[in-house]
């Protein structure tokens, strides 16, 4: 079934409006609720990921991904956390943790450096001071 092409002037300025709305309401929804779980919210992300779900999904004649805000707040207020919610926390706490290994072997250099190092011969200053005393 090849679609009918001719139609898009007719629908393009309907559905510019239509993804507009969807964006800011997925965008405050996103928004208070990273406020509430204190966590960020990239917009950006949210705009990309929404648009590459419509495009992929068009070629397989699947509906629109739209917001589902109630089903959203349901599930949030329950305490439950998406699959997609822990994969983004998981990446977030391994980001974390290789910046304060990062952290902890930088210390670990600056403690060597820090470090007198002793191998046993005397320098010249202490030579010339012990050959005074005599």
């Amino acid at each position: 079934m090849v679609p009918n092409f001719s139609l898009i002037p007719e629908v393009l300025v309907e559905g510019f409006i239509i993804s507009l709305i969807s964006l800011s309401i997925a965008i405050s929804v996103g928004k208070m609720l990273a406020e509430q779980q204190n966590y960020e919210y990239d917009a950006a992300q949210e705009l990309l990921a929404e648009g590459a779900a419509n495009v992929f999904g068009a070629f397989f004649t699947t509906l629109s991904a739209n917001n589902t805000i109630a089903r959203t707040l349901v599930q949030v207020s329950a305490g439950g956390k998406s699959q997609v919610r822990i994969v983004h926390f998981q990446k977030k706490n391994l980001q974390k943790e290789k910046k304060l290994q990062q952290q902890q072997k930088l210390q670990q250099q600056r403690r060597r450096q820090q470090k007198p190092r002793s191998n046993g011969s005397r320098s010249c200053n202490s030579n010339n001071s012990n050959s005074n005393k005599k």
